[in-house]
């Protein structure tokens, strides 16, 4: 289980370094914070009658976010952990300088799952009997411990947060041990003029959306298709053919039963050029997937959406490996938080959505932050 544990860590992290490393500007959207809370932590040793004891620590942390469903985190600082004996009653009681590295997932807006892997130093470690005779332990002198933790962070109100961490002892790891924590972030001017921008952006975006058309790109895989027909394998070539029509028919079905936000058009991927132009004049699909020259786009604001692997942040990023139903601009750039502009189609525990479900939520959360945005822009 450990090493299978280590062996994703370590993916995530050489994904990370290898996504980042042609980047100067990686530091920048770092985010500081004070992280301070609490050690619930129990000696390992069960042929002594322990208890848990609560002790506390505070750390520095850095955190950033490198795309809308991934970010890492690095904090590091003075921890104590211990663990109360009864009988005789006595206390273990150490002093570690602890350093984390994790990835942090985010499920929604709010919440984030977060794994990663935690070198401990033990700086004094102390055995008291009674209640003032002490014995120095011979773990000291920066001995080393090794943990991996698992936990849930939610966010709350200026980027504060709270969560909490299981730890699973690795190598010479001296306690089990749980830490609830408080996240206080040190925010700077520049962050916060830049979430206002990003939000004011966002409010214009689903005033306009509303007011406008949402125009579907459907593709049609005619560059695998090509290559099928041209390696002799014509029945695969027509199987694929087959199967991109039945989705992008089930695409159009399902927006035409379950999303009401607005106007919606379709257009194949073949013909990007044109719609990147604003030239939809006979590249626009009825519902069988045909031309139709009758239908016409009137209104001039319009954004895109279709079904795509989401980009990450960082511009030199391949992408998140992650698909999802996506709005984009006029520029078929994916729009950014506050804009609920992705649904994705596969969610942490919640398993594989089909079309209809993704299609029906990101109606539904068009309609939720317009009418938050509607509210506040006529107060």
């Amino acid at each position: 289980m450990k090493k299978y544990y280590l062996a994703f860590l370590a993916s995530v992290f050489t994904n990370v370094i290898f996504s980042q490393n042609n980047r100067s500007d990686f530091f920048e959207n770092v985010s500081p914070a004070i992280i301070t809370g609490v050690n619930i932590s129990k000696l390992q040793n069960d042929s002594l009658d322990c208890t848990a004891a609560t002790q506390p620590f505070i750390f520095l942390g850095l955190s950033k976010p490198l795309s809308s469903s991934l970010g890492i985190e690095f904090s590091g600082g003075y921890s104590l952990k211990g663990s109360n004996v009864l009988l005789p009653y006595s206390r273990y009681r150490f002093q570690y300088l602890d350093f984390q590295a994790g990835a942090n997932y985010y499920i929604s807006p709010s919440l984030s799952f977060q794994a990663g892997i935690t070198p401990s130093f033990v700086i004094k470690s102390r055995f008291i009997v009674g209640t003032d005779s002490t014995i120095f332990l011979p773990k000291t002198n920066f001995y080393n411990e090794w943990e991996a933790f698992a936990g849930l962070n939610f966010r709350f109100q200026g980027n504060s947060g709270i969560g909490f961490k299981y730890f699973f002892p690795l190598k010479d790891a001296s306690f089990h041990n749980i830490q609830l924590y408080l996240s206080i972030p040190l925010n700077t001017g520049t962050k916060k003029t830049n979430e206002k921008e990003n939000t004011d952006q966002s409010k214009k975006q689903i005033l306009e959306l509303k007011n406008g058309v949402l125009i579907v790109r459907l593709k049609t895989s005619e560059n695998a298709i090509k290559y099928l027909i041209e390696n002799g394998k014509t029945e695969e070539a027509e199987t694929m053919k087959q199967q991109q029509a039945d989705m992008n028919r089930e695409i159009i079905n399902s927006f035409r039963q379950r999303f009401s936000f607005c106007p919606v058009y379709f257009f194949f991927s073949s013909q990007t050029d044109a719609a990147l132009k604003g030239q939809f004049n006979g590249i626009l699909l009825n519902e069988k997937l045909e031309i139709d020259t009758s239908i016409k786009i009137i209104n001039p604001i319009y954004y895109f959406a279709e079904f795509d692997y989401l980009e990450s942040d960082d511009e030199s990023s391949t992408g998140t490996g992650i698909e999802a139903l996506i709005v984009k601009d006029m520029n078929m750039k994916q729009l950014s938080r506050p804009f609920p502009f992705f649904v994705r189609k596969n969610e942490l525990m919640m398993g594989t959505r089909n079309i209809g479900q993704v299609v029906t939520l990101l109606n539904y959360n068009l309609q939720q932050y317009y009418n938050l945005c509607n509210i506040s822009v006529n107060k």
